[in-house]
């Protein structure tokens, strides 16, 4: 498929919403994940009679189930089809039996083993057995934890200023390619395309299709375009050697190896699409401060 860009929009130029750029962790969020280890490191204990919170196990009547299978009852929560077990179990000692409904029938169950999480003492001393280098103190852990937090956020909000970038770029800038040409793409392909598709339960119509496409080969323009401005090239023996590797794993794995210059034209794309996209996530890392 042919085509190019008759006019680039100024990618530099791209405003990114200021609301996009803001990065802040919830120190709520990291109340939680530091009080998380409490339940994370509890210590587990057994115990005579059966509380809201413990774990108990019991032994099932043989009529119900013939297997022998031990039935475990966790009683902080409400697992469908075992409420009724759950409060009936509440109170009772180890060795002693109930009846209750348990997934829609009548079982006789024998309490066996009662187990209860004793939560951990958050305390520099849990922290330091982590083992997390440079972090020994409750206080190092939260900023630690804050820290992690920051860069999930960044990562998620750099995806959304990309799309951004995207937008604009197909937006802005404007692009030369001949319709019928690409209409005879479409349809040679488009049988491939919506079969992948279905397999992966993905409904998508033609028109989709065609949208799709459409837009993946103007990122590929624009990505050329934007190297030549630049001045930025890539390494012709590196695509090579890909399109090498990928045609011998496509053969040993026995499918189907499209001709050598299709194979060229999607590792040039992969190339340039990725000098882009290195060039605009510098942007965004000197936006959101690294």
């Amino acid at each position: 498929m042919n085509g190019f860009v008759s006019k680039l929009c100024d990618i530099d130029s791209i405003r990114i919403p200021d609301e996009l750029l803001e990065v802040h962790a919830d120190e709520q969020t990291v109340d939680e994940r530091v009080r998380s280890l409490s339940t994370q490191y509890a210590r587990e204990t057994e115990v005579s009679a059966a509380a809201q919170g413990d774990v108990v196990f019991c032994a099932a009547d043989l009529a119900r189930y013939p297997d022998g299978r031990t039935v475990i009852l966790y009683t902080a929560l409400a697992l469908p089809g075992a409420e009724d077990a759950v409060r009936a179990v509440i109170g009772k000692a180890a060795g002693e039996t109930f009846a209750a409904e348990l997934t829609g029938g009548r079982v006789q169950l024998q309490v066996q083993k009662i187990v209860r999480l004793i939560p951990a003492e958050v305390n520099d001393a849990l922290i330091a057995s982590l083992g997390i280098e440079g972090v020994a103190t409750v206080e190092a852990y939260r900023g630690y934890v804050r820290e992690k937090l920051l860069a999930d956020l960044r990562v998620e909000r750099s995806k959304e200023i990309m799309r951004v970038y995207f937008d604009a770029i197909e937006a802005e800038s404007e692009f030369s390619y001949d319709e019928a040409e690409f209409d005879a793409y479409v349809d040679s392909c488009k049988g491939e395309f919506l079969a992948q598709a279905a397999e992966m339960g993905v409904e998508q119509t033609e028109d989709e299709l065609r949208e799709s496409l459409l837009r993946q080969e103007k990122q590929f323009w624009a990505a050329m375009a934007f190297c030549r401005q630049k001045g930025i090239g890539i390494d012709k023996a590196e695509v090579e050697a890909q399109v090498d590797q990928m045609s011998e794993m496509m053969g040993l794995m026995g499918e189907q190896v499209p001709p050598r210059e299709e194979l060229l034209r999607m590792a040039e794309q992969d190339a340039y699409l990725n000098k882009m996209f290195e060039y605009i996530n510098g942007i965004i890392a000197q936006k959101m401060g690294g």
